[in-house]
């Protein structure tokens, strides 16, 4: 038990505030027995790039970010934020508009997400979740990866492995024995970090901390699934594969053939230029590693609901609830949903929100 416990730890900070809403379920019912799963898809939604978006150098030190959106129905405000990942590791981010408009207003939203409490739980049930979900990278009977992926596939994997995994390069190491899905995310991390960049955006712990200072309220905004039989769920995750193998491919050609977009894309969205996020689509790994657990017995227990859809009507409900109450409030939201063709903002216009674009 403790051999694995040790080996979750590779896996946080690979998630932002634009982490995939549909393993958002995954990861809350294993973080109520006390676990984190994080979803690769959700680092990994970034898109070809142009010639003229090839960039080398990461920006570093202070940057501002983009604007923010405005949205109004009256004299009321909502600021919005759009956030990012990956971005430069060595980014400073700080905007003063974005401070001030904090400092100036009476609640603040979080980026949506959504959870499965301890509460609803209970804390019996969480004690008796841990050691399956302890389990959960790990492939069924004992499998190794070269076992559950084809030999072409393995040997990709070997050369990303050895190149981005340094001490997970020889034959007796623990990535080798989990899932597909688990090892390229922890791979992908690893790349990111060697690229000079992170899945961890500094724009919300910061909005945050400048909230607490002024005593503003913060509200989080999420959404919480029921559910009915948890225990069932984990075990059945546990002793059967995922699948998960175009996520697996799909990530690993994104790492042989994309660093350069994700690079272009991290310094864009620090100089405050979201025109290149706005115009490269989403990638299409995005689908393949979210389709790995929304057929897994773990999503099967919500049934036939769309999650990224209940998210996102969570944090409209709480938007209008707000604009209503509040003479300011502020929200920071993935600026890739933010801006998308049926995203937070066409939603808002779509209620009768006016909204402007950052100057």
């Amino acid at each position: 038990m403790i051999g694995k416990l040790k080996h979750w730890r590779g896996f946080s900070g690979i998630f932002g505030p634009s982490a995939a809403p549909a393993l958002g379920f995954c990861r809350g019912l294993l973080r109520a027995a006390g676990i984190a799963c994080i979803p690769v898809s959700a680092a990994l939604a970034q898109a070809t790039a142009a010639p003229e978006l090839v960039e080398r150098v990461m920006v570093t030190g202070e940057q501002p970010g983009p604007g923010l959106w405005k949205v109004t129905r009256g004299a009321n405000i909502l600021w919005i934020a759009g956030t990012h990942v990956p971005v430069p590791k060595a980014l400073a981010w700080k905007s003063k508009r974005i401070e001030d408009a904090v400092r100036s207003a009476q609640e603040v939203l979080s980026p949506p997400s959504v959870s499965i409490s301890r509460s609803q739980l209970g804390w019996l049930t969480t004690l008796t979740l841990l050691p399956r979900a302890m389990s959960a990278p790990y492939n069924p009977d004992d499998k190794l990866l070269r076992d559950m992926v084809p030999p072409p596939l393995y040997a990709r994997w070997e050369v990303l492995r050895d190149k981005h995994l340094q001490g997970y390069n020889d034959t007796n190491n623990e990535i080798d024995r989990w899932r597909p899905w688990f090892a390229a995310s922890r791979l992908y991390r690893a790349a990111l970090d060697g690229a000079g960049l992170t899945g961890t955006n500094p724009m919300w712990q910061r909005v945050k901390d400048v909230a607490s200072a002024a005593k503003v309220r913060v509200t989080d905004v999420r959404y919480e699934p029921k559910i009915d039989n948890a225990r069932a769920a984990v075990k059945e995750f546990s002793n059967k594969p995922l699948d998960d193998l175009p996520c697996f491919e799909k990530t690993l050609a994104r790492l042989e053939t994309d660093m350069d977009a994700m690079r272009a894309r991290a310094n864009a969205w620090a100089r405050g230029n979201v025109d290149p996020i706005r115009k490269l689509p989403e990638a299409d790994q995005t689908l393949a590693c979210n389709a790995a657990f929304l057929t897994s017995p773990i999503a099967k227990v919500l049934g036939p609901i769309d999650i990224q859809r209940e998210i996102e009507l969570q944090w409209l409900a709480q938007a209008e609830r707000a604009l209503s109450a509040n003479r300011v409030t502020v929200a920071v939201l993935p600026v890739t949903r933010l801006v998308a063709a049926d995203g937070y903002l066409a939603a808002l216009k779509a209620r009768g929100f006016s909204v402007e674009e950052p100057e």
